[in-house]
C-alpha cells in the first residue's frame, strides 16, 4: 500500500530497536522522505534548477520504485504486510543549500547533506550520519511508521554525464540512513538504491562477492556475479544490473537478496522468519470457587530473533510483531477470544472466564500475535489447584490460608507483592554477580546490550553516538581489551569527565557495581577514575574516586548498598586527565516479588542446595510451613514446581488465629495473666512479653471482630483500628474507633439510649439496686451494646455478643466479688471490667 498521510498508531519503533535502527528489515510501514536539493550560488555557482515538471516525474518515479516492492512482497505469499508512507514536503519545496552537489564529488557528500540538516534544524552532533538517522527518527514518529529512509534526489540535467564529479554514479547507505539518486535516472535504478537501504548487496560483476553476507539472517550472496561457482544459476533481479530493468518490470528479485530484505519463511508457514517467534507468556490461574470464574493474570511480551546482520552497527533483536489478543478453550473446544489489545509490545493479562460447564476438567490459555500463527505457549489450568507456566528454576505460589489447614482450597488467594528470597546452602542470602568483560568479545565488537541485565551508553558532550564498544588497547587490567566510545569516524577508549563517560542502567535495580580504571598515557600521570551511582529519581547516592594512577596501574572502584537501590551508575575520570575503562560487574540479591496471584519464580538457577523464604508483612504468619522456609534441591537445568507456601492474616485480640476475637481468646488470655515470656499465642498481643491489663484491653477494642470474607481476605489499604494501645494504656475504648464492617440497619440516632452508667446513677436516687438490674434486664443486648458502645457497632450479632457482655458486666457491678465463681472466662471479665473502670473517648 502506497500512502501520502500520517499514520495514528501508537508508539510505532520496533521492539528493540533504538532511535538509529530505522530500516533494519523491509517489513511493517515504512516513511519514505524525499528531499531535492537546491543551491543558491553562495558557495558552488548554481548549474541546476529544479523545475515543476522535473519534480513532478521524481515524484511519480518515487512511486513507481515503491509500488515494485509491494509487488514483489505480495508475491511472497505471507501473511505479514508492507506499506510505504511517502513524505513529498522537502520535493514540493526544495531546500535550498550553497552547495551544487552533482558539481562536486561523492566524497563531499558530508557537505551538502549537513547543509540540508542545517536547513531542518537537525544538525545535533559532529556525527552527520548519526544526525540523518535522527532525523529519520523524528520522520516515523511523526508518521506513524516503523521504519524511515530519506532519499536525495540530485539534480543532473545540465551535467554532461549526470555523475559526480569523481564518476560516481547513485549510491546507498545499508541500513540508512539515506541514499542519493540523480534525477536523470530510471524509476528500477530508484527500487535498487531503496533496496540497499534494507542490505541487499549488489550482485553485477565487479562488485560484491558470491561468499560475501548481509541481512537480519546473515544471508550468503547466492545471486552474486564475482566468483560465483556456478553463475548459469543466476537469476533475474533487481540487484543485478544486466537484468535490473527486466526484473523491475517483471516484479522478480533473487532468493538471496529477498532474504536480506527479511523475506525468509523457512517452515514455509506464511510467517517471515523474523516475524516467527511465540511469543512469551507468563502467570497463573486459578478456579474461584466464589465466584465460579476461572481467573488468570500474568504478563505477555513479544519475543525477538537474534539478529546475524554482520553490517548492522547496532546489533539489536527487533521485531514488529504485536500482542493482539488472549484466547482460551475448555477441555480442548474451539478457542475463544478473552481480550484483545489495542496494539502493544507487551500487555498484562487479567481475565476472568466465567460460563464454564459442569465437570470441566481443563482450560487452556493463549496470546495470539498480530499475524496469524503467532501464538505463545499454552498455559494449562484446573479446578483443582493453582496452575503457573513454570520456568527452568525454582517456581511456587503463596497464598492466603483461611481455613489455616496449609492446603489450598478454591477459596483461598495469593497475596501479590510479598518478598521471596533465595538463600544459599548456609542459609544466607544470595547474591547474583553479573557484568560485561571486554575480553569475552572479539575487537570492535558493539557491546551495549550484550547483557540483558544491563544497558551500556556513551554519554557527555565530545562523543558521537550512544554506543559502547571493545578495542585492544595497552594498560587493560585484565586481558587486552577495553570499552571504547564512538567520536566522529572511529572508537576510542579515553573516557574523560563529562565530556566522555561510560553510563550503565540496570534492567533492575542492583546492591552493587565495580568496574576498573586504568592508566591512559604519559600525558595524563595522575588521572584519577571515578564511579558514581544513582537511584530511579536521579539522586546520587555514593561516589567513588581513585588515587592518582601511574604508568601501568588500575584500580578497581566498587560500591556496594544495603538495599536494591542503585538504578544506573557513571564512570569517567576526574576533571581533564582521562582514564581507560574495564571489566565491568554488578550484584544483585536474589529476592523477587510476587505476582498478582502469589506466584514468583527464580529463573536460570545451577545446580544446587537451596532455601526459599517468604518475608510474611507484618499482620500475617506462615501457615505451612510454619517456619516460612522451603530447602530445594535443584539439578542442572531442572525446572522445580510447587515451592509453595501458605499464610494466614490474624488478627488483634485472636489469640488462637481462628480469625475471630472471641470468647475462646479471652480465656486464653485470662489463663496466662500476668505470665511473663508470654507469646501471641498466650495472650500477648502488644509484644511486651507479659500478659496484662494493656493486652486485655486490645481483645475487649476488638472484641466479636472477625477477618473479612475469604474474597476480601488481604490486608485492606486501609486497616481498622487493630492494633496495640500505646504503651501503659489499658482502658477500653467506650466505642470502636470505625466500624470493621459496614453496619446493617443500626439503630436510628433517636433512639439511643442512655449509656448504662449514667441510667444506673439516676436509679440510684430512686430506686434500690435490684431495680436498676430488673431495669437493665429490660434492655435488648443490642441496645446494651449500643449503650455502652456507642452506635456505630459493626453488625447484629457483633451488638448481640457487646451487649450480653455489658450485661455481665453491670451485673457484677452489683454482686461482691466473693459471691462469683472465677472461672477462666468470668477471670476475662474481670480483667475487662478492670481495664473500663476509666473510660475512653476516642
Amino acid at each position: 500500500m502506497l500512502e501520502s498521510r500520517q499514520m495514528l498508531s501508537v508508539y510505532p519503533v520496533p521492539y528493540g530497536a533504538s532511535d538509529l535502527d530505522t530500516s533494519e528489515y523491509m517489513l511493517g510501514t515504512v516513511n519514505v522522505t524525499v528531499v531535492l536539493l537546491e543551491s543558491d550560488g553562495t558557495i558552488d555557482p548554481s548549474t541546476e534548477d529544479w523545475t515543476q515538471l522535473q519534480i513532478n516525474l521524481l515524484k511519480s518515479n518515487t512511486a513507481s520504485a515503491l509500488q515494485y516492492w509491494l509487488n514483489v512482497h505480495d508475491q511472497q505469499n505471507a501473511t505479514s504486510s508492507l506499506e510505504f508512507v511517502i513524505d513529498f514536503t522537502y520535493a514540493d519545496n526544495p531546500v535550498e543549500i550553497p552547495y551544487e552537489p552533482i558539481a562536486r564529488p561523492m566524497t563531499d557528500h558530508p557537505l551538502w547533506s549537513r547543509a540540508f540538516l542545517e536547513a531542518v534544524g537537525m544538525d545535533t552532533t559532529d556525527n552527520t550520519t548519526e544526525d540523518l538517522l535522527r532525523f529519520n527518527h523524528q520522520q516515523r514518529l511523526a508518521a506513524g511508521t516503523n521504519w524511515s529512509f530519506t532519499i536525495f534526489y540530485i539534480n543532473s540535467a545540465n551535467d554532461a554525464d549526470g555523475r559526480f564529479a569523481d564518476g560516481v554514479n547513485a549510491w546507498a547507505c545499508p541500513g540508512g540512513p539515506y541514499t542519493a539518486i540523480q534525477s536523470h535516472r530510471t524509476p528500477a535504478t530508484i527500487a535498487h538504491e531503496i533496496g540497499h537501504i534494507f542490505y541487499p548487496l549488489d550482485e553485477y560483476p565487479n562488485n560484491r562477492s558470491y561468499y560475501d553476507s548481509r541481512g537480519y539472517y546473515n544471508t550468503q550472496n547466492l545471486n552474486a556475479y564475482d566468483d560465483n561457482p556456478d553463475p548459469s544459476s543466476r537469476v533475474p533481479s533487481i540487484m543485478d544490473a544486466g537484468t535490473r530493468e527486466y526484473a523491475f518490470a517483471n516484479n522478480l528479485i533473487s532468493p538471496s537478496a529477498a532474504a536480506m530484505l527479511g523475506w525468509q519463511d523457512t517452515d514455509g508457514d506464511g510467517i517471515f522468519d523474523v516475524l516467527d517467534i511465540p511469543l512469551k507468556l507468563s502467570g497463573a490461574g486459578r478456579y474461584n470457587s466464589l465466584t465460579g470464574n476461572y481467573e488468570f493474570r500474568g504478563v505477555s511480551v513479544v519475543d525477538t530473533l537474534d539478529n546475524l546482520n554482520p553490517s548492522s552497527e547496532l546489533d539489536h533483536n527487533i521485531t514488529i510483531n504485536r500482542v493482539a489478543r488472549v484466547e482460551y478453550r475448555i477441555d480442548g473446544g474451539a478457542w475463544t477470544t478473552a481480550e484483545t489489545f489495542p496494539d502493544a509490545y507487551e500487555v498484562e493479562v487479567d481475565v476472568k472466564i466465567g460460563g464454564l460447564p459442569t465437570g470441566w476438567r481443563q482450560i487452556e490459555i493463549r496470546t495470539v500475535g498480530q499475524f496469524d500463527g503467532i501464538t505463545s505457549a499454552i498455559f494449562v489450568g484446573t479446578p483443582d489447584e493453582v496452575a503457573m507456566i513454570a520456568q527452568q528454576g525454582i517456581n511456587g505460589l503463596v497464598w492466603n490460608d483461611v481455613d489455616g489447614d496449609g492446603a489450598w482450597d478454591t477459596n483461598e488467594f495469593g497475596p501479590g507483592g510479598w518478598e521471596v528470597t533465595l538463600l544459599d546452602e548456609n542459609q544466607t542470602p544470595i547474591a547474583f554477580v553479573d557484568g560485561v568483560e571486554p575480553d569475552d568479545y572479539p575487537d570492535g565488537s558493539i557491546v551495549s546490550t550484550v547483557n540483558p541485565r544491563a544497558t551500556l551508553s556513551s554519554v557527555g558532550t565530545a562523543v558521537s553516538g550512544t554506543g559502547v564498544g571493545v578495542q585492544t588497547r595497552s594498560n587493560a587490567s585484565t586481558g587486552g581489551r577495553v570499552f571504547s566510545f564512538p567520536w566522529n569516524d572511529g572508537w576510542y577508549s579515553n573516557w574523560q569527565g563529562d565530556r566522555r563517560q561510560l553510563r550503565v542502567d540496570f534492567s533492575t535495580p542492583v546492591n552493587s557495581v565495580s568496574i576498573d580504571a586504568c592508566y591512559y598515557h604519559a600525558d595524563h600521570d595522575g588521572a584519577q577514575g571515578r564511579l558514581r551511582v544513582y537511584d530511579a529519581q536521579g539522586n546520587m547516592l555514593a561516589c567513588y574516586e581513585t588515587a592518582p594512577l601511574t604508568a601501568g596501574a588500575f584500580e578497581r572502584m566498587t560500591i556496594s548498598r544495603p538495599e536494591r537501590d542503585i538504578a544506573y551508575a557513571i564512570a569517567d575520570s576526574i576533571r581533564t586527565k582521562c582514564v581507560r575503562l574495564d571489566n565491568l560487574d554488578f550484584s544483585v540479591d536474589a529476592s523477587v516479588t510476587t505476582g498478582p496471584t502469589g506466584e514468583y519464580v527464580f529463573p536460570g538457577l545451577p545446580a544446587g542446595q537451596y532455601y526459599v523464604e517468604i518475608n510474611a508483612p507484618s499482620g500475617w504468619t506462615p501457615t505451612a510451613p510454619t517456619s516460612g522456609m522451603r530447602s530445594v534441591s535443584m539439578l542442572s537445568g531442572q525446572t522445580v514446581k510447587q515451592v509453595d507456601f501458605a499464610v494466614q492474616p490474624y488478627l488483634y485480640g485472636d489469640a488462637n488465629l481462628d480469625g475471630r476475637v472471641d470468647a475462646k481468646d479471652a480465656s486464653i488470655m485470662a489463663a496466662n495473666f500476668g505470665r511473663p515470656n508470654a507469646t501471641w499465642a498466650a495472650g500477648d498481643f502488644n509484644g511486651d512479653s507479659t500478659v496484662d491489663q494493656n493486652d486485655a484491653a486490645i481483645l475487649a477494642k476488638h472484641w466479636g471482630v472477625s477477618l473479612a470474607p475469604p474474597m476480601e481476605a488481604a490486608v485492606p489499604n486501609d486497616p481498622p483500628a487493630m492494633g496495640p494501645l500505646p504503651a501503659g494504656d489499658g482502658r477500653i475504648p467506650q466505642r470502636l474507633s470505625q466500624p470493621i464492617i459496614a453496619r446493617r440497619n443500626p439503630l436510628p440516632r433517636e433512639q439511643a439510649l442512655t449509656p448504662v452508667g449514667e441510667r444506673t446513677a439516676a436509679s440510684k436516687n430512686d430506686a434500690s439496686g435490684e431495680q436498676a438490674a430488673a431495669s437493665d434486664a429490660l434492655m435488648s443486648d443490642a441496645d446494651m451494646a449500643e449503650a455502652v458502645y456507642g452506635p456505630e457497632i459493626a453488625r447484629p450479632d457483633m451488638r448481640h455478643e457487646l451487649g450480653s457482655l455489658s450485661h455481665e458486666m453491670a451485673q457484677r457491678r452489683r454482686q461482691p466479688k466473693n459471691d462469683f465463681t472465677q472461672d477462666e472466662s468470668a477471670l476475662a471479665v474481670d480483667l475487662l471490667m478492670a481495664s473500663a473502670k476509666e473510660p475512653r473517648t476516642e
